[in-house]
Order: C-alpha cells, then sequence, then structure tokens
C-alpha cells in the first residue's frame, strides 16, 4: 500500500509541475519576444487571452491546445505566412538563449497539426525546423494518417537529415502507437519504400 500511495502521490506532483509551465512568467518572456517579431501583435491582448475564465482549470495538454488557438488569433490567416512567422520566433527566442525547458513551447506543433493538416508542404517545412526547438512527434501523427505514402517517403529522408532532433523525428513519430489499421497500412507501405530504397 505505501508504494501504490507513493506512486499516486508522485503522479500528482508530476501532474501539477507539467500544468505549472504554462504560468504567467512564461507567457509574459514569450509574448515579450513575438511582439518584436510580428509588428502587429499586442502583448497585453494576448495575455488577456491566454488568461481567460477557464485557463486555471484547464489541465497541461488543454494549456497547450489553448495557447496555441489564441497564436492563431495573432497570426496571419494565410497558413503559409503563419507558418513563416512561427519560425521567425523560434529563431527569435533562440537567438536570446531561451529554449524549452519541458515540454512548454509543443504548442507551436500542436499549431501545425491544428491549423495545417490541409497544407502538407507548407506544414513538412515546419516541422522540419520546428522539431530542432521542440518535439512534433505527436503532431506529424494526423499527417501519417492523411498522407501515408508521402509522409512515409519523408520520414526515410528525416532519418538522413543532419539535425539529430529531425532524425529523431523520424524514428519517434513513426513509431507505431496508432490505430490498428494504420500500423497495417504503414507496415505495407514501409516493405514497399524499403525496396525502392
Amino acid at each position: 500500500m505505501p508504494s501504490i500511495w507513493h506512486a499516486s502521490r508522485l503522479a500528482e506532483i508530476m501532474h501539477f509541475h507539467w500544468q505549472r509551465v504554462y504560468n504567467q512568467a512564461f507567457y509574459q518572456q514569450f509574448a515579450g519576444v513575438v511582439e518584436n517579431v510580428i509588428e502587429s501583435f499586442s502583448k497585453d491582448a494576448f495575455i488577456n487571452k491566454i488568461f481567460d475564465e477557464s485557463f486555471d482549470d484547464m489541465e497541461l495538454k488543454a494549456r497547450m491546445a489553448h495557447t496555441s488557438t489564441v497564436l492563431h488569433y495573432f497570426l496571419d490567416d494565410d497558413f503559409d505566412v503563419a507558418a513563416k512567422q512561427i519560425i521567425a520566433i523560434i529563431d527569435a527566442l533562440e537567438s536570446k538563449g531561451i529554449a524549452e525547458k519541458s515540454v512548454e513551447y509543443m504548442f507551436f506543433p500542436h499549431y501545425i497539426e491544428q491549423f495545417g493538416l490541409d497544407e502538407y508542404e507548407t506544414a513538412i517545412v515546419a516541422f522540419e525546423r520546428i522539431t530542432q526547438f521542440t518535439s512534433c512527434e505527436f503532431a506529424v501523427r494526423p499527417f501519417l494518417v492523411k498522407y501515408p505514402e508521402p509522409m512515409l517517403a519523408q520520414m526515410i529522408e528525416w532519418s538522413r537529415h543532419a539535425h539529430p532532433s529531425v532524425r529523431r523525428l523520424a524514428s519517434e513519430g513513426s513509431r507505431p502507437r496508432l490505430p490498428w489499421q494504420w500500423r497495417y497500412l504503414l507496415t505495407k507501405l514501409a516493405q514497399r519504400h524499403y525496396y525502392q530504397f
């Protein structure tokens, strides 16, 4: 019983920790960088939209999705332009020595997944850059489902990339954690591409 209690308590502590990565200090820092990248961006308006009446009750994944949704309000309506804006934001964060400490910037790939699923070419370019800053392994899976053949070919290409994070995306993003029918399809596609390559 003590071990079960301790495991449960540890899970609570970890949940609280992950949830708290999205806090006032994080968003202030992030918005301060974005306002220097996007001319029309309003830091105060962004913070106000983030901390709405439902924010305190959100768990980690909900806060992540909420952040990408709020960011969408401030980025360009054209997904191609918005993806370039995200990459510019990442460049600006890195130039200031700001790096991901846990999972806090995974709203970037979530944005690509949420708003770019119908924009394959632009999304692929964005994933290749974003994954060098934060993990995209979960965000690429809907693309594997919708575009199995081109995505598998892309995964093979990424597996040869010079950057280790891109190579990791190729392996982690294509792990068989999908419904069985997609695991079957990807296995068949993998066999076909094996003989091609």
